[in-house]
């Protein structure tokens, strides 16, 4: 459920800021779009969206599977790939789609990595229920 909340703070709010390196305003980048200084959006980042909202989802989606431990492990597994996904996408835009701007990061981009621990401690623990589980079902 912590990712499923840290997800959501990660969607509504901006990830950094780019600063032209001649002259210019400061331009805003979010997850779903990069605001211009005069006002207007472009959706390039909206990769970066698509792969968070369906990561929080699908994160929903494995809080209430709670009766079918085996899929709760593999779903999990699923949101820890897509979260990695995003960091891949983000470290593109980061790195080598902005070539004429400096890139200063908001303590919002760190946010999917705390999701990825946060998945793989949820992880860890289904898996320790279902071994408890069968470990339970053979001493019967």
């Amino acid at each position: 459920m912590l990712s499923v909340i840290v997800g959501l703070i990660c969607l509504c709010l901006p990830l950094a800021t780019l600063q032209p390196k001649g002259m210019g305003a400061d331009v805003v980048m979010t997850n779903l779009w990069i605001v211009q200084a005069d006002g207007t959006k472009q959706f390039n980042v909206s990769p970066l969206f698509a792969l968070l909202l369906l990561t929080n989802s699908l994160q929903v989606f494995t809080i209430f599977d709670f009766r079918n431990r085996k899929r709760q492990i593999k779903l999990c597994t699923l949101a820890f790939l897509l979260l990695l996904g995003w960091c891949g996408v983000y470290a593109y835009f980061t790195f080598c789609a902005f070539e004429g701007y400096d890139l200063h990061r908001n303590i919002t981009a760190i946010l999917p990595v705390v999701s990825i621990v946060l998945v793989l401690m949820a992880r860890q623990s289904i898996a320790a229920d279902e071994e408890l589980v069968r470990s339970a079902d053979r001493i019967r």
